[in-house]
Parts: structure tokens; sequence; C-alpha cells
């Protein structure tokens, strides 16, 4: 078949979301735009996204140089050279680096965007929604990050008569601690969560699980370093997992839940986040549930904050329902998974016109029918870990086969369930699983599954990930 023959086919049809692109790009179509916070190479689809929908050739300042080439179609490139590798870091150095952008940081957008008027994608649960004059899209004015805080939540959950844990706000000193996880403590230990006195927080990075003496001391020297207060709750058997969303303008867009790949950690009290999984199917009662949670809290954000974009609630399925947690007022992994079920329509640019204040001129409704069909029509998993060791073998990768409860190599011509992949950073590795539908249990959870390919990670590539197994509880 020669080229012009390939070329006659029948078009591609229109996918659903066309409209919803097409409403999204008129927030980017002629201007121009600063990409913020990854390596420099990782933005190639982003850039192209762009691109298809109209906008000037983009401007990209990068977390380092990455591995990998420099996208096509940029109009210039920088680094900030955050150096970081937890969520926590990247996202507290991404605030400060907003706040306050060092000289040859200024000096390079200068040159792009003398007058100011790009739009900057942070990409991350920052507090500030202007980086030197310019617009941050899909930043947090003060009103909205505030919502995130673990030590007032309740005071939502409350306001809505939401069922929740019993738990205290108490000074991060040894001997309040103390007394409140004794008061607390159902038989399986306490969680603690920290206050906002050190920066942003990414949840399961800083949340502490305390169980016995060891635990107790790690946990207490790790918050008294930057908190003033601590809230303390029982620990909850059952799945980690969450549901999320969109606040437009005119109404809530509530999507499907999703399994959080929570792991306990080789290290006492710390828990080690891996990704999430959309393949996730609670009972249709408890989905009903999440769901109409998250409406009525992405409802009294957006009246009490004018609050607009992406966000999620985490919490825990057990044996009697969904219990809430978390508060995240800001995009997560879940909506990046979800995200590749709308191919053309990244939800990080969604994120940025809607948080922006883009009206897209499409009432909540039905943009909910159109995103919550794609993502109910695909579903996917991302799960990674970072580990200090460097890869010598950019993207070496080995096949794996479910072999009862365990993973195992696959064998020659055998059919395989996941890639166990292994891919350079700068400061060190990253991790990755790609996990097929295959590799479910009969609940449809993977944590488990992580937990195996982490394991066989160590044992191929010496990663130093250390001991990580499923939580306790999440059969409930």
């Amino acid at each position: 078949m020669n080229s012009q023959e390939a070329n006659s086919g029948p078009a591609a049809p229109t996918p659903a979301w066309a409209e919803l692109t097409e409403a999204v790009a008129r927030f980017y179509r002629g201007r121009k735009v600063v990409l913020l916070g990854r390596d420099v190479p990782q933005y190639r689809l982003r850039v192209k996204a762009l691109e298809a929908m109209g906008s000037q050739a983009p401007f990209i300042l990068g977390n380092g140089i990455g591995h990998g080439d420099i996208p096509a179609g940029v109009a210039g490139w920088a680094t900030a050279e955050l150096g970081t590798v937890s969520f926590t870091d990247t996202a507290r150095a991404t605030d400060r680096l907003l706040a306050d952008p060092p000289a040859h940081v200024r000096q390079a957008l200068d040159a792009y965007d003398p007058d100011r008027t790009a739009i900057v994608l942070a990409e991350s649960n920052v507090t500030h929604d202007v980086m030197d004059g310019r617009q941050v899209a899909d930043g947090r004015p003060p009103a909205w990050a505030a919502l995130e805080d673990k030590i007032t939540l309740e005071r939502i959950w409350d306001e809505l008569g939401v069922d929740r844990l019993p738990s205290e706000v108490v000074p991060a000193t040894s001997k309040a601690l103390r007394a409140a996880h004794e008061r607390l403590d159902l038989g399986q230990g306490t969680v603690w969560y920290r206050d906002m006195n050190g920066g942003v927080q990414v949840t399961f990075e800083q949340a502490c699980w305390v169980r016995n003496e060891e635990e107790f001391a790690a946990a207490t020297a790790a918050v008294a370093q930057e908190c003033r207060q601590v809230k303390v709750t029982p620990f909850l058997a059952g799945t980690p997992c969450g549901i999320n969303g969109f606040v437009l303008a005119d109404g809530v867009v509530v999507l499907r839940p999703f399994e959080e790949l929570v792991l306990q950690g080789p290290e006492p009290s710390r828990l080690v986040y891996a990704g999430c999984s959309t393949y996730f199917d609670p009972a249709p009662v408890v989905r009903d549930r999440m769901r109409d949670l998250a409406r009525r809290v992405g409802a009294l954000m957006h009246r009490e904050t004018g609050f607009r974009g992406a966000f999620s609630i985490g919490g825990v399925q057990t044996a009697n329902g969904f219990v809430p947690l978390d508060l995240l007022p800001r995009g997560n992994t879940a909506h990046r998974v979800m995200s590749t079920a709308t191919p053309g329509l990244p939800w990080g640019l969604l994120q940025g016109a809607v948080a922006g204040g883009h009206d897209l001129g499409i009432p909540a409704h039905e943009v909910e029918r159109v995103l919550l069909t794609a993502v109910e029509g695909q579903r996917g998993a991302a799960v990674a870990l970072h580990s200090a060791t460097p890869c010598t073998s950019p993207g070496r990768a080995r096949w794996l086969t479910a072999d009862g409860d365990r993973l195992r190599l696959s064998r020659k011509n055998e059919h395989s369930d996941a890639c166990l992949v292994q891919d350079p950073l700068d400061t060190g590795s990253i991790v990755i699983m790609i996990a097929g539908p295959g590799l479910l249990d009969g609940d449809r959870r993977l944590a488990g599954r992580a937990a195996n390919g982490f394991a066989l990670s160590e044992e191929l590539w010496g990663t130093r990930l250390g001991s990580l197994t499923e939580m306790p509880g999440t059969r409930a």
C-alpha cells in the first residue's frame, strides 16, 4: 500500500470530548505559556497538546535537564534545578520558586514574556497564583490552599453531617501526642497528620502510622521538626481509596472511585504512596455515596471560597462503607490517570483553564457526562516509586506474570500481566510497574501486586526500595 492509499481511508471519528477540547483551547489560543515543574524532556506531549490548541510556542522552566531530547516546538527553556525527590519536597520547592524566582529565572522569563502576560502552569499543590507578575492559572489563592489543611478539615465533614473518625488536634509534643494516642488507639494504632506550618503537604508522605514505641519515637521526632499541631485519629483498616472531580462555575463534575496504592514502608511509622488505580470498583451503594459526598463537598468549597478546578476526597473503604479522611483542592494522580481516557484533552490543561477563571460555555452536567463516560470506558493505573539507585541501562524492562498471590518473571512465550521498567533520574531512578487488568485480584485491587512488583525490582536491579507490604485490612 502506498502512502496516498494509506491516507485515503475513512477519517477518524470525532471524539465525544471534541467540544470540550475546543472550549479548553479557547483559553490557550494565541497566548504564551510557561510550563513549570517537571524535567525538561518530560514536556513533549504537553507541548504538542498546546500546539494543537493554538497557543504560542511555550517556554519550559524545568526541574532539571533530565534525560532525553528537548521537546520540539518550544520557544526556549531554562532549569530551576530544584533537586527534589519526594512529592512534598517538590511541591514546597515549586511554591518557593513561584514566590521568589532566582535572578536567572526572572531573566529567562522576561526575555520570553517581557509584558508578563503569559500563563504559568505549575502542576503542583502550590499556595500561590502569581509568579513575578504572571498568572499561575492552576495555582491556588490562600483561601483555596487552606481547604487542604488537615487540622481544620473536620469542620467541613461536620457541616455536611458526614460520619467521620474521632480525632484530636494536639501540640506537637511527646506528652500531648502520647495522651492522644492512648485515648484514640482502637487496637491497630493511630495515624498522625501534620499541620501546614512547614509548608504544603502530600498526605501519604507526611502521615505517620504509630503502633509501638519505635514508631512513636520516630513519628514524634518527625513532626516536632516542623509542626506546631498534629491531628491524631485511630487507624482504620480497609482499602485506601478516593473520589475526584472538578468544580465549574455552574456546578460540580463528579467522576469515579479509585484505589490509592498506599504501602507499609521499611521505615518506622512511614507510609509509602505508590500511585493509584481506576480499576477499583466498590459496591454500587458505596460508589453512589462517595459520588454524592464529592458533589456536596465541591459545592461547599465553591460557595465558601469561589473555588474552581480539580479536587478529590481520600479515605478508606471499610466493611461498613467509605470513611473520608482527606480533602485535596487540586488535581492528583487519579486525574492524571483518567486523563489518558481523553486523547487530545490533557486534564492538566483543563485544570489550568477552569482554575484560571475560564468559562467553558458547557454546562457542568454535560462535562460530567462526557468525562465520566470516557473514564468508565478506559481504566488504568499509575504505579511508580523513586529509587536512590542509579539506572545504568535506560528503559530496561522485564515482563511479569501473576502466579497465585505473587508475581514472577514471565517465561519464554508465556502470557504476561505486567511490565517492570526502570529509567534514570538526576536523583537516582524511577521504577515503574505497567499493570494490565489481568493483574487485579478478585476485588479489583492492585496494592498487593504493586508491592510484589517493587520487591522484584530489588532482586533484579538492587533498587533499595526496602520491604514494602500491602496495608492490613484491605480485604474488608
